[in-house]
């Protein structure tokens, strides 16, 4: 399944599907979206200061919790 993002006038973000992409049918195991560079700016802007605030360096371990987009444990 392919999508895009698109802002909305009132700051909100819609999932559309691409139009030049075959139709999905809903039992794909993983899809792809298209981004703008300003919707991927913004969603990894607080990154930066996650880093210098845990103090990480280069190829250390983390794990990075999303509610609701991690599956449960067993």
């Amino acid at each position: 399944m392919q999508t895009y993002l698109r802002r909305n006038p009132d700051d909100t973000m819609t999932l559309h599907l691409r139009p030049d992409a075959k139709a999905p049918t809903w039992n794909e195991p993983c899809g792809r979206s298209s981004m703008s560079n300003w919707v991927n700016g913004q969603s990894m802007q607080p990154f930066g200061e996650f880093v210098g605030e845990e103090r990480l360096m280069e190829d250390d371990d983390y794990w990075l919790d999303l509610d609701g987009f991690t599956a449960p444990t067993p």
